[in-house]
């Protein structure tokens, strides 16, 4: 339980299949947030690497580890949901990056807009990412504008992005539709969306997506600076 049963600010719920590879540096990535407010769900999702062995050489109170049968990504995030027990639950794939001002930006934008259900930053991509890449970048000229998702927000959000209100997601318990291995976010998005359409949007990337031979998006085109264009 959380010290004196207290509401984190942030859930991070981070699904994790066959991690090893990464999961370390994301894990960092979030340690090192401007905002300590937090606490991460790790759902293992049936891995069959050396990813729970990693996950408990983590000593870090701030992270809990949930273990299940494989069930594919969209599964494992709906888990993550249901166990979190922060005000904002932000989504991070365990191949995935933050700077270090991820979560003071989505805090800063939803404590900023109360009626705005959910916010999700932009991304910039790489095929290499260490730790130097954490560091906090300039939001001297950064801004976010409301937007409707169909409209625009659908081009531009991938699930690290992602915060909602936990009151909001709370309304979708199988928010994600399971069983999918492509795709399976965005028709969550679609869903919530169909509820709640206007969404938030960065100007300034605070995500690090990693595009490498392993991910989904080997198999789809166009995920390059924070726009998604056609099929392969």
């Amino acid at each position: 339980m959380l010290e004196n049963d207290r509401q984190p600010l942030f859930s991070v719920v981070m699904p994790a299949y066959n991690a090893q590879r990464f999961i370390r540096l994301t894990l960092e990535s979030v340690f090192r947030q401007t905002v300590q407010d937090f606490e991460i769900v790790v759902v293992n999702d049936g891995s069959i690497d050396e990813t729970q062995e990693i996950l408990e050489s983590v000593k870090n109170a701030k992270m809990r580890v949930i273990t299940q049968e494989n069930g594919g990504e969209c599964a494992a995030r709906n888990r993550g949901m249901r166990e979190a027990r922060g005000k904002y639950i932000s989504f991070l794939d365990s191949d995935d990056v933050w700077h270090e001002n991820h979560l003071e930006q989505a805090r800063n934008f939803l404590e900023a807009n109360p009626d705005c259900a959910w916010f999700s930053s932009t991304y910039t991509w790489g095929n290499e990412i260490s730790a130097q890449d954490i560091a906090r970048p300039d939001l001297s000229k950064d801004s976010a504008m409301l937007t409707n998702w169909y409209l625009e927000g659908c081009r531009l959000i991938l699930p690290s992005c992602v915060t909602v209100r936990a009151e909001i997601v709370k309304e979708f318990p199988h928010l994600f539709q399971e069983g999918y291995k492509m795709f399976g976010d965005n028709l969550g998005w679609c869903k919530l969306a169909k509820k709640y359409p206007m969404i938030g949007i960065a100007a300034t990337s605070t995500m690090l997506y990693r595009f490498w031979q392993g991910n989904a998006s080997t198999t789809y085109n166009g995920c390059r600076n924070g726009v998604r264009t056609e099929p392969v």
